[in-house]
């Protein structure tokens, strides 16, 4: 259900992810653009969480969530 909500930037799973990991409001748009643009890395391998931490480390405004992962 995730990797389906990423792909399209959008959905439950999504939403979850982002209540779980803190994410503001005014962040949650980009954060799901950026898992959006960024599925093939984030989904190439079993290790989803650290691929996440990556992405999100490597964006400037998103950063400081890779923390909580």
């Amino acid at each position: 259900a995730l990797a389906r909500d990423a792909a399209v930037g959008q959905g439950e799973s999504l939403t979850v992810l982002g209540d779980v990991m803190g994410v503001k409001a005014a962040d949650r748009a980009l954060f799901a653009a950026t898992i959006k643009a960024n599925f093939s890395t984030v989904f190439a391998d079993e290790h989803i969480a650290a691929n996440l931490k990556s992405v999100l480390a490597g964006h400037a405004q998103l950063s400081g969530y890779a923390a909580v992962i």
